[in-house]
């Protein structure tokens, strides 16, 4: 499965997720998350609960063009795993979160 989530002011053509809770979806070994560009604010937090296999982690991926900022407030994380292992986070920039990538019960 690949997911791809758009930035809350995203274009019409994309849906839009201003608050991701990702344990509504059931993710395994070798999906992909897609963010696009943009900066998620303080509303969107994103949560894996699910995962992926030594050979084939869950990847969880930032935009290569203009950039993936999540900015999820002082007092959130950015992206927080709980109970998820074998994830793989690239090109996201982490601005002014609690912690960029909160592990919980995680590997």
């Amino acid at each position: 499965m690949a997911m791809s989530i758009a930035a809350p002011w995203g274009p019409p053509t994309k849906p839009a997720f201003p608050l991701i809770n990702l344990t509504d979806y059931d993710f395994g070994p070798g999906d992909v998350i897609y963010i696009d560009t943009g900066l998620y604010t303080n509303t969107a937090q994103f949560v894996v609960a699910d995962s992926g296999s030594t050979s084939a982690p869950i990847r969880v991926l930032g935009s290569t063009n203009e950039g993936t900022v999540i900015n999820a407030g002082l007092s959130l994380p950015g992206i927080r795993l709980n109970g998820a292992n074998y994830i793989s986070v690239s090109n996201i920039t982490f601005l002014r979160n609690q912690t960029g990538i909160d592990v919980i019960g995680s590997s």
